[in-house]
């Protein structure tokens, strides 16, 4: 490997350039970002200084996928939501590029792909639809088409990358974990395809249930409300974008932990029954619950209200706890890739939904940490699709009104499965003092569940009570008890059907 060395425009100080590919890197003294040419380096401006992130990566971390790679750059992009993630440059041993990516708890990895004469165009993608024009086998899905901001970086760059250029692109998924991505900066775009993976598959150390217990989760950053001055505790300051606080029920505008008053929420007080800062044992691991939302619906004219609490871990990023009629459901993310929609059917990895409801789903309060920009009123529309005990949820953002006279069009569409959860299992979780409310009414999910959790003695009982059932009446019939011309009635007590449930 022949190493390149020049002097930054901007400082004087020593910048490398370790890998034939790259075409920036960020002086490590000045931190402008320096561009190679043909003749001489160009310094392209200052970038600014990288958010800090919970990462498990860095410069010059090793891994292997497999082939081993090392990590030489790092980009960091402000999403048009305020978001912000973080894209990892990686050499392949066998002298390939590629992009290792993060986003809420997710890891993607993928690699420059050409594309043909007949390329996907900005304008004909449309969120939740196949994309076509990629040359691939299977299907891909428009997860996203949306705009971010490059704000910071450090090593190298294997493509010119300006601070504060705003960067176009589209994220695609299939199934199997396929994800691939669309930069439309430049014409025709680039393409990158690979897979969502873990970091065990990436040969990174990843916490054990053990460890996990022990770490917990980050631990707070306590700052002052700029309102009423009331202590707040963040447990993802780098994640989060929007902060309701309990105290003064004030919308704080959150950049790094450092908090902005924006407005004063209106609606309902309702205080959520799991405590904010409580921390519960899911897929084995200690999930906080940072923040709590109030979100409501109108069915027939009749509005609903339901609650949702965001759990936090470092190592697996967000989940939600749904409790709606004191019925509650934990739901984790599904790339919409994974789902094909047949009819008024939803498939996700060969198991069958069915259409349950339609609604346009409104944020009614607010309280604790938001990872996105979120405000009260604001609305998506929601389709939920129900398999016993599970149920599978799209939710599409509503489009702003339309400028300059162009349609307005969606930008994301987010799928999500939650599993029905018993009150018990709550309590368990989280080790409440308090019992939880029991649910009176019947859910989507919960009917056949508790089905589905009899023994097999009630299963096989029940079965033979309906032969026994099936057998009395066919000895009636027999028996002429069942008079012609309708003179003679049978009838069971409270209705003609039986039902069997349990908790």
């Amino acid at each position: 490997m022949v190493v390149r060395k020049a002097r930054c425009p901007g400082c004087g100080g020593e910048v490398r350039f370790d890998l034939r590919t790259s075409v920036v890197t960020v002086c490590p003294h000045c931190v402008s970002a320096v561009a190679r040419g043909d003749q001489k380096v160009e310094d392209l401006g200052k970038v600014a200084d990288l958010a800090e992130t919970q990462t498990p990566f860095s410069i010059g971390l090793r891994g292997k996928y497999g082939l081993p790679f090392e990590l030489k750059g790092r980009v960091q992009f402000r999403h048009s939501s305020g978001a912000v993630w973080d894209e990892w440059f990686a050499a392949f041993s066998d002298g390939r590029v590629g992009w290792l990516s993060e986003a809420q708890g997710r890891y993607f990895l993928t690699f420059p792909r050409s594309l043909g004469r007949e390329y996907p165009r900005l304008e004909d993608l449309r969120v939740g639809k196949d994309v076509r024009g990629l040359g691939l086998s299977k299907r891909m899905v428009v997860n996203e088409v949306n705009q971010a901001i490059f704000v910071g970086g450090e090593g190298e760059i294997p493509f010119r990358l300006e601070p504060g250029r705003e960067y176009t692109f589209a994220d695609l998924s299939g199934e199997d974990n396929t994800f691939g991505n669309l930069d439309f900066t430049v014409e025709p775009p680039r393409f990158y395809l690979g897979r969502k993976v873990t970091l065990r598959q990436l040969g990174i150390r990843e916490l054990t249930p053990e460890q996990a217990v022990v770490e917990r989760a980050a631990p707070a950053l306590q700052v002052k409300c700029p309102k009423c001055a009331g202590t707040l505790e963040l447990r993802a300051p780098d994640k989060t974008e929007r902060v309701g606080c309990p105290y003064c029920g004030s919308l704080l505008e959150a950049k790094q932990g450092t908090l902005a008053f924006l407005q004063a929420l209106k609606g309902p007080k309702t205080k959520p029954v799991v405590p904010l800062g409580s921390i519960g044992m899911f897929e084995q691991l200690p999930h906080t619950v940072i923040g709590f939302l109030v979100r409501s619906c109108v069915v027939e004219g009749e509005r609903y209200y339901w609650q949702e609490y965001l759990l936090f871990h470092p190592q697996l990023g967000f989940r939600w706890l749904v409790r709606s009629d004191d019925h509650w459901t934990y739901v984790t993310g599904v790339e919409p890739g994974e789902v094909r929609e047949e009819g008024r059917d939803a498939v996700h990895r060969g198991r069958r939904f069915r259409r349950y409801q339609d609604s346009i789903a409104t944020v009614v309060s607010i309280v604790g940490e938001i990872y996105w920009r979120v405000t009260v009123g604001e609305a998506v529309e929601a389709t939920d699709y129900s398999a016993p005990p599970s149920m599978l949820s799209r939710e599409v953002t509503l489009p702003p009104p339309p400028a300059a006279g162009k349609p307005a069009q969606a930008s994301e569409v987010n799928w999500s499965l939650g599993t029905y959860v018993h009150p018990q299992a709550i309590e368990q979780a989280f080790q409440l003092k308090e019992r939880l409310p029991r649910p009176n009414e019947d859910h989507p999910c919960k009917e056949a569940e508790a089905v589905q959790n009899l023994s097999g003695a009630a299963v096989l009982g029940a079965i033979v009570l309906v032969i026994l059932v099936l057998w009395v009446l066919s000895e009636i019939q027999e028996s002429g008890a069942f008079g012609s011309g309708g003179s003679g009635s049978f009838g069971w007590s409270g209705g003609s059907s039986f039902s069997f449930g349990g908790k």
